[in-house]
């Protein structure tokens, strides 16, 4: 499963958490002479390191294998849109989440005004 916000609906208080798969990884590729990948907004947000280590432009065949742990690191993405209300890296070009993700290096919190214990 992909796991993000726009996947999760609650319906008669229940959550239902969905994946339809609406953005498939071959339609975000641009071809050109400089090979791209086009992200909607805030996806990258969701992507484990493990996973953005795998993206290559070059390769529209590239598999995005999700896994339990990539998951969980997806709910901690979900968790701070809650209490933050935007994405990690908002205000950041795509190829910064990527190199800051890609390389394990977290958002510090050290700015952010929650309290302690949500930290």
């Amino acid at each position: 499963m992909s796991l993000r916000t726009t996947n999760i609906f609650v319906q008669n208080n229940r959550i239902i958490l969905t994946d339809y798969g609406l953005v498939p990884l071959s339609k975000c590729f641009r071809v050109t002479d400089q090979p791209a990948i086009i992200a909607p907004r805030g996806w990258l947000s969701y992507l484990a390191p493990e996973i953005i280590r795998k993206l290559d432009p070059r390769n529209e065949e590239t598999i995005l294998q999700h896994t339990p742990q990539t998951d969980v690191y997806a709910f901690g993405t979900v968790w701070y849109e809650l209490l933050f209300r935007e994405f990690p890296y908002a205000k950041q070009p795509p190829e910064y989440i990527i190199w800051r993700a890609g390389n394990s290096i977290k958002q510090p919190l050290s700015s952010v005004h929650i309290s302690k214990y949500a930290k």
